[in-house]
């Protein structure tokens, strides 16, 4: 047993009184577990490198941790019997070679003695919004970090990732700012007092942010403000997902943009948007900046009071001739009372759904190219040019549409296999196509 190196334990109850027999002893991981007389078993450990005690009941995190000159990694999760996690003071400035600290559940950590921590490359720590309002504190630079201020560990491998969520605070943001400049997923609830993610939080541009969720952030107004000349030139370059709810302050993801910014807000990887209960919110896309999204799949729209286009097109001629989302299949807009009007050409589209929208003026619509959907709340709901649109799609819904008389014109609907229940109307509806009427 003298030449073991690795040990994982899980779901036992002992006491370690052989560890003194593992002297070469690496790595250990336990696992559900409940260990006796902990403290005293790690004088006999000195070769230790990997520490992981998840889910496993100690007597306490002992000063003899100190005593491992060679220890690397140390991950604490659920360990103990109390709900918040005891660490001594100044224990972890002392852990001088650790190169990576996961401390995946609530504790009284104090930040400042990362400091201490050269070689740190990695950490995951949940944290109170009292520990993370340090003076002077700025977290290091990091390869590889979870964050979570005030909210659950929901990312079971975060300690792979760049991971930030911070809920419930209004103090200064500053002690991120190491971490903004490549984070990867990143969670705002309830955070006070920033106005904009660029430049307020991101100002080299967030441009490594592939997931970014926003909710209930009152101050926000914009995603983007580019007023200023001292912004980054390029912003949210590989951003995916983008989930904005209840946001009483949005106005728009852009402000002050115009045609010349259009590479500096491009959001050209953007694939999946979601927008919720932003109610002052009047247009979700300008036309340059929804002209460059050629890889959204999946929109939707809901709860928004404001709303009154998808895509801003205020002028006629705005509407740019070879205009399309070519990987647009799911399309959702739902209780957005004074919604009016909605320009795509998406030849994948597959759910659409509209329900629960209104009317305030008639929305001139000129022909367009083939494959051009045009929804809209009038007596006709679509007007679709060219013989591919609707090819390929399985879900049709439409809600309490009340001006809506013909649902479309001069179009042949080939492959709707799925068509939802009924379409409530004021008046009677007709289908100008061959018609099937078991689909309803």
């Amino acid at each position: 047993m003298k030449a073991l190196q690795v040990l994982y334990l899980e779901s036992v109850s002992f006491s370690p009184i052989g560890f003194h027999s593992l002297p070469n002893l690496k790595t250990l991981y336990c696992v559900d577990c409940e260990l006796e007389n902990f403290s005293l078993s790690l004088k006999n450990m000195r070769s230790l490198e990997i520490l992981a005690l998840i889910g496993t009941k100690i007597d306490e995190i002992s000063e003899e941790l100190v005593k491992f000159s060679t220890l690397k990694y140390l991950r604490l999760s659920g360990v103990g019997v109390e709900e918040e996690m005891n660490i001594p003071p100044n224990l972890v400035s002392r852990l001088t070679s650790l190169q990576e600290l996961h401390v995946v559940s609530k504790s009284n950590i104090n930040l400042l003695e990362l400091n201490s921590l050269s070689r740190l490359t990695a950490l995951s720590v949940i944290l109170s919004t009292n520990q993370i309002s340090q003076e002077y504190f700025v977290f290091p630079k990091l390869q590889r970090y979870a964050i979570v201020v005030d909210d659950c560990y929901t990312y079971l491998k975060a300690q792979t990732l760049k991971t930030v969520t911070i809920a419930n605070f209004s103090s200064s943001l500053t002690a991120f700012n190491n971490l903004f400049c490549n984070v990867k997923k990143l969670k705002l609830r309830n955070v006070s007092g920033q106005k904009n993610i660029v430049p307020s939080i991101g100002k080299t541009g967030v441009n490594e942010l592939t997931s970014l969720k926003l909710a209930s952030c009152k101050d926000m107004e914009f995603l983007i403000d580019i007023t200023s000349d001292q912004g980054p030139t390029v912003v949210f370059s590989n951003l995916v997902k983008l989930n904005i709810h209840n946001m009483v302050s949005w106005k728009g993801l852009c402000y002050g943009l115009s045609r010349s910014h259009r590479a500096i807000a491009s959001l050209t990887r953007l694939r999946v948007v979601r927008i919720g209960s932003c109610h002052q919110l009047k247009t979700i896309f300008s036309p340059c900046v929804a002209q460059s999204m050629l890889y959204i799949e999946k929109l939707f729209i809901f709860q928004c009071d404001g709303v009154e286009q998808v895509i801003g097109f205020a002028q006629e001629d705005e509407i740019p001739e070879n205009y399309y989302w070519p990987k647009l299949k799911t399309l959702r807009i739902m209780d957005c009372p004074i919604f009016s009007c909605f320009i795509v050409q998406a030849r994948l589209l597959e759910g659409l759904v509209i329900s629960n929208v209104g009317i305030i003026w008639k929305t001139y619509v000129p022909v367009l190219n083939e494959d051009c959907i045009v929804v809209e709340n009038h007596e006709e709901v679509f007007q679709v040019q060219g013989g591919y649109s609707f090819s390929r799609i399985k879900e049709l819904d439409l809600k309490n549409l009340f001006e809506v008389r013909i649902i479309w014109n001069d179009f042949v609907l080939s492959a709707l296999r799925v068509l939802t229940e009924y379409v409530h109307c004021k008046t009677k509806v007709s289908i100008l196509q061959p018609f099937n009427p078991t689909l309803f």
